[in-house]
């Protein structure tokens, strides 16, 4: 952000936080479509129908939220080794990490 911010008088940043606190909430516009679009996205490697004895790749489907939560948040930081994850997970927010999460602790393990 001081990239954005640098040069701004505290006046500035007053009159932006004013102007972003009287705007009205609104769906986001991919929000009902996205965890769908980045679990679409796992399965390629995760789901059920992939069959590649090459590919040493854990099903997620029942895993436990809080370990899939600590294991994507850890790809994410770079502190748990997958090259391929940790471009994946990346770009992802607690929140998207969270969402991602949910949807596969909710699924019957296969």
């Amino acid at each position: 952000m001081r990239l954005y911010v640098t040069g701004l008088s505290d006046k500035d940043i007053e009159n932006i936080a004013t102007f972003y606190a009287v705007q009205k909430s609104k769906a986001a516009e991919k929000g009902q479509t996205l965890v769908q679009e980045l679990t679409d996205k796992c399965e390629r490697c995760h789901g059920a129908a992939v069959d590649n004895p090459a590919m040493a790749v854990p099903r997620i489907s029942g895993q436990d939220r809080d370990y899939l939560i600590m294991s994507l948040r850890a790809y994410r930081d770079d502190k748990r080794e997958s090259t391929t994850m940790h471009k994946m997970s990346l770009p992802y927010s607690d929140s998207i990490i969270e969402s991602v999460a949910s949807f596969y602790a909710s699924q019957p393990a296969k």
